[in-house]
């Protein structure tokens, strides 16, 4: 999201500016494309592309007639969109994103589009905004964060999407004495494994219900999930798993949920998920690898560096309660 400078009320003219928003029709991509260029508003990796936007959208979950409304300029430009989409599993939270053109920022337009975001999630009784912000190497973003500062935004957490290349290249894994991998393969028990492997491995909430979902989305296999297993017992103690994205209109593998349970750590068990990982996505064709690492989780990016993986952008998560009304 690229952003204008905070005022407190509606600006002159903000209701003649905004007087054309109306929400997105599929004819409109070719113009949304070249807004989110414009405005910076899409990671700073490669060039937008329609189909990474619409991947995008359904992989959020995002029904872009419903979800996505555009400002139109002249000459079938856009000067302005913004989308939203409700979001489950932890706190149920309210996603947007939006973006205004360079030559329309200044004028209230940006303070506009984000109340009516906020009314928005009231009327869905939702309570919690967030926002992403992608941030190249050596960037900063000091509109954009200011934007929501002003708003009672914080920073939540940072990822950094790092990649690598000629994955069909990359080393066969190799595993530590004692361990040993399989596919996930039993659906409903695997799931809530794998559930209570991200519970104890990043403290983070996940049901067998969101595993068993999240199986069900677009270039996802359970052939791509991993379990790094324990030969004696068969103890799952790690988690890897593979996805196909769009990146730049071609397709992409993603590695995601690299966990291993903190009595397990420091045997190599990590970069053998990784490469077992890679290995998958490199037998079905795929060239390169992407993956998302917490900025904070300097262990991580440095083993993700060692093996060749390089930083690409960071996405900044931006979060805010919203003030309860008096009738709540």
């Amino acid at each position: 999201m690229r952003a204008e400078n905070y005022q407190a009320g509606p600006p002159p003219g903000t209701d003649r500016l905004l007087s054309g928003l109306r929400l997105y029709q599929p004819h409109d991509l070719p113009a949304l494309k070249q807004l989110l260029a414009e405005a910076r508003a899409w990671p700073p990796s490669v060039p937008v592309a329609g189909d990474d936007v619409r991947y995008r959208w359904r992989r959020r979950g995002v029904n872009p007639e419903s979800d996505v409304s555009v400002l139109p300029a002249s000459g079938g430009a856009l000067a302005a969109y913004f989308q939203t989409v409700k979001l489950g599993g932890g706190t149920p939270r309210l996603s947007f994103e939006m973006a205004v053109a360079p030559r329309f920022r200044y004028r209230g337009v940006g303070g506009a589009l984000y109340r009516l975001v906020e009314e928005r999630a009231r009327s869905l009784g939702v309570t919690h905004l967030t926002t992403p912000v992608f941030v190249g190497p050596n960037e900063q973003c000091l509109d954009t964060v200011d934007f929501l500062q002003r708003r009672g935004f914080h920073q939540d957490s940072s990822y950094w999407q790092m990649r690598v290349g000629d994955i069909a290249e990359a080393p066969p894994p190799v595993w530590p004495a004692g361990i040993t991998c399989r596919v996930f393969r039993r659906h409903e028990q695997d799931a809530a494994r794998w559930a209570q492997l991200i519970r104890d491995c990043f403290h983070e909430p996940a049901t067998t219900e969101g595993i068993e979902a999240q199986l069900g989305e677009e270039g996802v296999s359970p052939d791509g999930y991993f379990f790094a297993v324990e030969k004696a017992g068969g103890l799952e103690v790690g988690t890897s798993r593979a996805r196909i994205d769009l990146i730049g209109g071609r397709p992409t593998g993603y590695i995601g949920t690299v966990g291993v349970l903190p009595a397990y750590r420091g045997r190599g068990i990590a970069e053998a998920l990784i490469l077992q990982t890679l290995a998958y996505l490199a037998g079905r064709g795929l060239a390169d690898a992407t993956l998302f690492v917490e900025n904070r989780n300097t262990a991580a990016r440095k083993l993700y560096s060692k093996m060749g993986w390089r930083e690409v952008y960071h996405t900044d998560h931006y979060w805010k309660r919203l003030a309860q009304t008096s009738d709540e």
